[in-house]
């Protein structure tokens, strides 16, 4: 009885795996969505292209949990080119019509629990200059599960000590991408 109970919970568990793997391999953004929202990007917020060169591949943002200081507590910076999780789905917070849900949270998620690089498009890549030594380093956009928001993580480098950070929060209109949220991350 005990290996009949523990067959059928293997294959129970092994199927699940099977499906959620299945399941987030078809529903995660893909290249071409990606690509089209760091196009649009660029068109929207008018980035220089002739003075700069692009970082690619593009990777996904570093994620750090927020860390309470008690007394003269000294804790280590965050990490470079990364975001809090609270800070991350406060974003989509402001920006949704109504506060993000489970099915928004876990989407997000998993889309920053993947190890994948994405490569940009030709097009992109050759609009910008490639013998500069300033550069564009852009994450790879976090959407809302129904695709219809996105953040947008960028650093532009203009040379030592010189840069400034963006976040963007876009939304899926009929004529394309449009910007409803910009702020300023940082600058050295």
């Amino acid at each position: 009885m005990k290996q009949i109970i523990r067959t059928v919970l293997i294959g129970f568990l092994l199927f699940n795996i099977s499906c959620s793997q299945n399941y987030h391999a078809e529903v995660l953004p893909d290249s071409l969505l990606i690509n089209d929202v760091i196009s649009s990007v660029i068109h929207i917020d008018s980035i220089e292209l002739n003075n700069y060169y692009i970082s690619n591949p593009i990777k996904n943002i570093s994620t750090y949990e927020s860390i309470e200081l008690k007394n003269d507590t000294i804790i280590a910076p965050p990490p470079p080119f990364s975001i809090s999780t609270e800070e991350l789905f406060s974003y989509f917070n402001s920006a949704a019509e109504k506060p993000i849900g489970q099915k928004d949270s876990v989407f997000i998620a998993l889309q920053l629990d993947t190890k994948k690089e994405i490569t940009l498009s030709k097009k992109i890549i050759s609009d910008f200059n490639f013998n500069s030594k300033k550069f564009y380093l852009f994450s790879i956009p976090v959407f809302s599960s129904n695709k219809q928001l996105v953040l947008v993580y960028y650093w532009r480098n203009c040379g030592n000590l010189c840069g400034d950070c963006h976040i963007l929060i876009l939304k899926k209109e009929e004529k394309g991408w449009i910007k409803i949220k910009h702020w300023s991350c940082g600058v050295s």
